[in-house]
């Protein structure tokens, strides 16, 4: 099943609903027959009951977000939040101080707009489930579908509903392409910028709903400390969006560049050209020598005699040259 496998790409194909009806599913079909469950799963329609469940889902979001003393064992604060989310990623534990509070966001608007839909989806999921531990892991995995991380722009990963990661494609290796595209955005109306960040908007959630690419918000620091919101040239606007066409093709330029010049050294007889050397021959090269080879001539036989056994005549005309250990063996 694709929700076990991969929640996050089910999260992303699926409309919210459709993951709270599987949550539904999973919470009840362990316990009651095929009819039953049939009509546990359709919507509410008696007003009465709607009520109801009302009243459930609001004292099950009071037991979740009341931090009183008396009420410690029920309470769950940003800290929980995050930590059950990606408890792998070192940016939680950044975020995360004693008392349940978090820190250090580049947005901590975030974080409050976090919470707030954890503590809605805890009192919903409440309701049907009618148990806190329930109703915290399905409004966590309800969470996933929305909020994450995101290291577009400058500084640590920040915490933001629809991270742009998520919806834009890895090129040349990496997604760092965005953070250019975001600087050289930001660079043209704020060129002494102190900082900027993505921001996410209802236009965003809109935009993915009708699985378009989506657009953002972008929040400029600019050299007076004022909080801005960039421009979008091309239609007065401030949605603006990735071109992942734009940085394909930069990509395949900067490849071919890279490529011609690497061809352009090799041309240039840098590499693999045939080379003049002065040092020795290399190993295993034919060498020539002055030095006689084996079998040296022998000795003139004594006047009269015969040649030794074995032993080679001298060349006419030359000196026989000395016996060797060989020759001397052969000859015995």
């Amino acid at each position: 099943m694709l929700y076990k496998q991969n929640p996050q790409e089910f999260a992303n194909a699926f409309k919210p609903e459709s993951l709270k009806r599987l949550q539904d599913y999973q919470t009840f079909a362990p316990y009651l027959p095929p009819d039953e469950l049939t009509k546990k799963l359709n919507p509410i329609q008696d007003p009465v009951q709607m009520e109801a469940v009302k009243k459930v889902a609001a004292e099950g979001i009071r037991l979740a977000s009341d931090p009183a003393p008396a009420n410690a064992k029920n309470f769950i604060g940003p800290a929980q939040v995050l930590q059950a989310m990606q408890p792998d990623r070192p940016f939680w534990q950044s975020q995360i101080t004693g008392g349940g509070k978090a820190q250090n966001s580049t947005d901590p608007v975030a974080v409050h707009s976090m919470m707030t839909d954890f503590y809605n989806l805890f009192g919903e999921r409440y309701a049907v489930s009618g148990s806190a531990d329930t109703a915290k892991a399905q409004a966590i995995d309800l969470l996933k579908g929305k909020y994450g991380t995101t290291s577009v722009g400058p500084g640590s990963p920040t915490l933001m509903a629809y991270p742009p990661e998520r919806y834009n494609p890895v090129i040349g290796g990496s997604q760092d392409w965005m953070g250019k595209q975001l600087g050289e955005f930001v660079a043209k109306q704020y060129p002494d910028a102190q900082g900027y960040s993505v921001l996410s908007t209802p236009q965003t959630a809109a935009d993915i709903a009708a699985k378009q690419p989506p657009s953002y918000n972008v929040g400029v620091i600019d050299k007076n400390g004022v909080f801005r919101l960039l421009t979008n040239p091309a239609d007065g606007g401030q949605n603006v969006r990735f071109d992942p066409n734009k940085a394909l093709t930069d990509s395949r330029s900067a490849f071919e560049a890279k490529r011609a010049a690497t061809l352009g050294a090799r041309s240039g007889g840098a590499w693999g050209a045939p080379q003049a050397s002065s040092a020795a021959p290399a190993w295993g090269a034919p060498q020539v020598s002055t030095a006689p080879s084996w079998p040296s001539p022998a000795p003139a036989p004594p006047a009269g005699g015969k040649p030794a056994r074995g032993a080679q005549p001298a060349p006419s005309g030359n000196p026989a040259a000395p016996p060797t250990a060989t020759d001397r063996i052969f000859s015995e």
